[in-house]
């Protein structure tokens, strides 16, 4: 094992999601974006903040796209979507409120994600795009 990678701040790390050298870790509303090209150093390539603390990510990384997906416990924006094709500057690309998420996948075949939460009407709900 390496010598990890320390976020720094009190607040913990709940969640983390990859792709190939780049890895993103969900940090209290924090998303870290962090260079793992060199396992024994990681290094941070930029932070987003998202709309409330971040419960799960995932990922859809294609030939012509980038997006990570999260979820949160907030009371607005609960799912979100960054455009992470340049890690250095990622961009919102929108958000849901929804009701307290709690997990995220996303599956490439059909390009849809599913997220789970907490809610009387839907604890299960499928994201398509338009």
């Amino acid at each position: 094992a390496g010598p990890g990678y320390n976020a720094g701040g009190n607040t913990d790390a709940f969640t983390i999601s990859g792709f190939g050298s780049t890895v993103f870790l969900g940090q209290g509303s924090d998303i870290r974006i962090i260079n793992v090209t060199d396992p024994l150093l990681p290094t941070l390539i930029s932070t987003f903040t998202a709309a409330g603390i971040v419960n799960d990510i995932a990922g859809n990384f294609g030939r012509d796209n980038a997006y990570v997906y999260y979820v949160t416990a907030n009371s607005t924006g609960e799912f979100g979507v960054f455009d992470v094709s340049v890690p250095a500057t990622p961009t919102l690309v929108g958000s849901l409120n929804l009701t307290t998420l709690n997990g995220v996948a996303y599956d490439p075949v059909t390009d849809r994600a599913y997220v789970v939460g907490i809610n009387t009407a839907a604890e299960f709900i499928t994201i398509m795009p338009l």
